[in-house]
């Protein structure tokens, strides 16, 4: 046998087991590889499967909402105030999980307004026998207080009699603005007036304003001293007067046992800028012990004092006060 022929042969029986071989083991190609590979090896069916996904009442509501032998089953998973309700939570290794936020009403509830605290007043003395007399005090008092700003409102009268003749006939009242600008330093305008019966004042205004320092400002103790000019126009007698003032002035509270009683003290000096030696001053202190509720018992002096009152008339006024206070 030839060269040539031995390699025929050779070749045409390596073709025959070859083709054998492909007969017995089919070559499958990329094509039908990846089909192959996707449509067997994975199975996805009902791997997330969620009803009520989004309810208008229940915000966020699962049932299986991971399927892997239960691993998170959750109903109501965020409701209101309930912000995460889950049962059969299951078992999880290093799992976490988030809370789905969606649309949600937030409730802001606003601070309380400011509002204005008042106090009324009201005393009575009443004698009848060998002496007949008549004292009655009304006063009421308002103030409201805002992150800066204070405002208090005051209005008193007073009207005595004895033996039929009246010994005491007076109104007062004022408003004061404080505005804070600093932890204790505040400015402030103020407003009085007047009228006096017995001591001939048919009226006097006084209108001031000027700084204020809180030489102690605590929860239960306070103490302000105020400074500032002002213009005083007045009738005394049968004479009208209108002068430049200078307003020195201190406040004092102090409240004990959680506002159960307190004692306070004011006092002012207003001088005549041009002449000194002429000047009012206006002092109170009192003391308030609460009843019932809000019923207070309170006792309390006044003076009035003028350098240059009318004429044949006494500079010092003084009342003494006991009576009954309701807060609203």
């Amino acid at each position: 046998m030839s060269v040539t022929k031995f390699f025929a042969v050779l070749f045409g029986g390596w073709l025959a087991i070859a083709n054998h071989a492909l007969a017995q083991n089919p070559v499958v190609g990329p094509t039908n590889y990846v089909t192959v590979f996707f449509t067997n090896y994975i199975s996805v069916t009902n791997f997330v499967t969620i009803t009520n996904f989004l309810s208008t009442t229940n915000l966020v509501m699962g049932t299986n909402l991971v399927m892997g032998t239960n691993l998170v089953m959750g109903t109501n998973l965020v409701m209101g105030t309930n912000l995460v309700t889950a049962n059969h939570l299951g078992l999880a290794t290093n799992s976490l999980v988030k809370p789905i936020l969606g649309k949600a009403t937030v409730v802001v509830v606003p601070p309380p307004k400011p509002k204005w605290d008042s106090v009324l007043t009201l005393g009575v003395t009443l004698t009848r026998g060998n002496s007949d007399s008549l004292l009655a005090t009304s006063k009421i008092v308002s103030d409201k207080k805002l992150v800066n700003d204070h405002f208090q409102l005051e209005g008193d009268a007073t009207y005595g009699s004895a033996s039929g003749v009246a010994n005491s006939e007076l109104l007062h009242g004022f408003g004061q603005w404080d505005h804070l600008f600093s932890t204790n330093w505040y400015d402030y305008l103020r407003l009085d007036g007047v009228h006096d019966g017995i001591a001939e004042v048919k009226y006097r205004f006084t209108f001031t304003s000027g700084l204020g320092y809180y030489l102690i400002k605590d929860t239960n103790t306070t103490l302000a001293l105020e400074s500032g000019p002002g213009i005083v126009a007045e009738r005394l007698g049968n004479e009208n007067d209108t002068y430049a003032t200078l307003r020195i002035a201190d406040r004092f509270e102090h409240k004990f046992n959680h506002d159960a009683s307190r004692i306070w003290e004011n006092f002012e000096i207003l001088p005549q800028i041009n002449q000194p030696s002429v000047y009012i001053i206006n002092a109170e202190i009192g003391v308030e012990s609460s009843i019932y509720k809000a019923l207070d018992l309170q006792v309390y002096m006044d003076d009035s004092y003028n350098s240059q009152p009318a004429s044949g008339l006494l500079r010092n006024d003084v009342k003494l006060v006991s009576a009954v206070t309701y807060k609203f």
